[in-house]
């Protein structure tokens, strides 16, 4: 059976599903919040910093992420405020640099993120990093929960990167499509092998 909470959200009333992500909660009931590395598949990872919202405790808000909170009896939260705007807007800005995407609805998304800001943004991308990779790593995650283990992240700082394990051949993917399916921009396209393999040899 079901248990559900009550919570306050936006100074609402809200009865919500406790043992799942608030994230995943908050959508149950039309309270949307902006995410991209967020699956009901696996367990959050709160990478993309979209999800924010404020929690009321000890006489004061708290920024938090949606995705790694669970829904407690008597929560307070807000989802709109002019902080987290601002903090929405910076998160959108480092992730847009990472693009351009194939998928244009996250171009959409981040860009609407900070026009709501009313903050300025200038464009341009990282040199040394695959455009179109978010490295929200929903795809190293999906491909080691379905067993294949076969991605892992690569590089540091501006060069990371996902790609095959050290020692991996392009023909050990199964083509299960795992990966292609669950990326949120589009980046792993129609051969995630091939996109892998240029990952394993830059």
């Amino acid at each position: 059976m079901e248990e559900f909470v009550e919570i306050s959200v936006n100074d609402q009333n809200k009865y919500v599903r406790r043992n799942i992500p608030l994230l995943q909660a908050l959508k149950e009931k039309n309270i949307i919040l902006p995410s991209l590395c967020f699956s009901s598949k696996l367990e959050p990872y709160g990478s993309c910093g979209l999800c924010i919202l404020e929690v009321y405790g000890e006489n004061s808000w708290k920024v938090k992420h949606a995705c790694l909170m669970q829904a407690e009896d008597g929560l307070r939260i807000r989802t709109r405020s002019a902080r987290i705007s601002k903090l929405q807007a910076q998160a959108a800005r480092l992730l847009l640099k990472r693009g351009p995407f194939l998928k244009q609805e996250v171009e959409e998304l981040l860009l609407s993120l900070i026009i709501q800001s009313k903050e300025g943004y200038n464009s341009g991308s990282y040199k040394d990093i695959n455009a179109g990779c978010i490295l929200c790593g929903l795809c190293v995650r999906i491909c080691k929960k379905t067993g294949n283990n076969k991605l892992v992240f690569l590089g540091k700082g501006k060069n990371l990167r996902v790609g095959l394990v050290e020692g991996s051949q392009p023909d050990i993917c199964n083509r299960c499509k795992a990966c292609r399916h669950i990326c949120p921009t589009g980046f792993i396209s129609h051969d995630a092998r091939k996109v892998f393999t240029a990952h394993l040899f830059k």
